[in-house]
């Protein structure tokens, strides 16, 4: 029972550390296209090109993260994000 003892602490040591494993940083994109519909609730109909290494060119409804990016925003409008 003693020799089972150091094991299980380093058992939970590397479960432990496993557990606080840091994140890899969040990737980044970059999208260009035409905004079609500016919707309620903050969020964009977008019709956009390819997002190289993520995905092809469609249009989809984007949430915006802050009313006061929805500001000025039209349909038609062109935008990089």
């Amino acid at each position: 029972m003693l020799r089972r003892l150091p094991f299980a602490g380093v058992l939970l040591l590397v479960a432990g550390l496993a557990a606080c494993h840091r994140q890899p940083p969040p990737r980044e994109y970059t999208l260009t296209g035409q905004v079609l519909a500016v919707l309620p609730n903050q969020y964009l109909t977008i019709k956009h090109d390819d997002i190289a290494g993520f995905m092809p060119a469609m249009t989809m409804n984007y949430p915006v993260a802050t009313p006061a990016l929805m500001q000025g925003r039209t349909p038609g409008e062109l935008i990089t994000a």
